[in-house]
């Protein structure tokens, strides 16, 4: 990192549209600190991702937050599975998918409790529709985020970030013995 910060100010010469504040004796006096965090290595490639956005019905009614998600549970462990599709939700109104669904956008959910292992034979069905809200190419934030450019924008920012979020928080969402602390999230 050192070395390629100091090749990006040697390149930002006075002729350069770079401004970086100049530090007295920038990287050559004092002494190194070694910070550490905590991370892990997202390997993605050129990823295209599809979004969706969810409609949960009953009888055209709209279903109470806690359903829609136990629901939406039952859509990707099941149906989804199935068909050979790996997708991760917010469990509220998004679900991201690596591929296309380019069939199959409505789906019959029939209710089934956590710990059941098959739904009982009057349990209720929604209709869990899939809306296709756009595609978010992955490499587009990696040429982002590794640019040197000053100038540099990436026109879906908001929508990757959710997307990326929704993939590595997915499975702590869906394990009942983990907990998420922090910002937006209930202990």
């Amino acid at each position: 990192m050192t070395q390629r910060e100091d090749d990006l100010l040697n390149k930002s010469g006075k002729d350069s549209a770079v401004a970086l504040p100049r530090r007295p004796a920038y990287g050559s006096q004092g002494q190194k600190l070694l910070l550490w965090s905590n991370y892990f290595r997202l390997q993605m490639g050129d990823m295209t991702l599809f979004r969706y956005a969810i409609k949960i019905k009953k009888g055209g009614r709209d279903v109470p937050r806690g359903l829609a998600k136990r629901l939406i549970q039952l859509l990707i462990e099941g149906r989804l599975k199935d068909m050979h599709i790996d997708a991760v939700s917010d469990f509220r109104s998004t679900l991201i998918s690596r591929k296309a669904l380019n069939d199959e956008l409505s789906f019959n959910v029939t209710y089934q409790a956590e710990g059941e292992t098959e739904a009982e034979d009057d349990a209720p069905q929604y209709q869990v529709m899939l809306e296709p809200s756009g595609t978010l190419n992955v490499s587009e934030l990696v040429q982002y985020s590794t640019s040197t450019s000053a100038g540099t924008l990436l026109s879906q920012s908001q929508e990757l970030l959710q997307a990326l979020n929704n993939i590595v928080s997915h499975a702590s969402r869906t394990d009942p013995d983990t907990v998420t602390v922090g910002r937006n999230s209930r202990v």
